[in-house]
């Protein structure tokens, strides 16, 4: 995932961070859950649980309602 203040986003057809924040299902729990698990076209990371909590703080600080 690229993170841009406008224009295009990434290679994929990932929604942008703000999109997933959202989604009315999204929450922390599911965040770190989908974070913390291999998924398509992502680079293979080993976060830390720390990490992947801020990562999941900043998407759900996108949140605009």
């Amino acid at each position: 995932q690229v993170v841009t203040a406008h224009g295009p986003g990434s290679w994929t057809d990932a929604p942008p961070f703000e999109a997933i924040a959202n989604r009315p299902a999204t929450t922390r729990k599911w965040l770190v859950d989908f974070i913390s698990q291999p998924h398509a076209h992502m680079l293979t990371r080993d976060y830390t649980p720390a990490q992947v909590n801020s990562i999941a703080g900043y998407i759900l600080s996108l949140r605009q309602h």
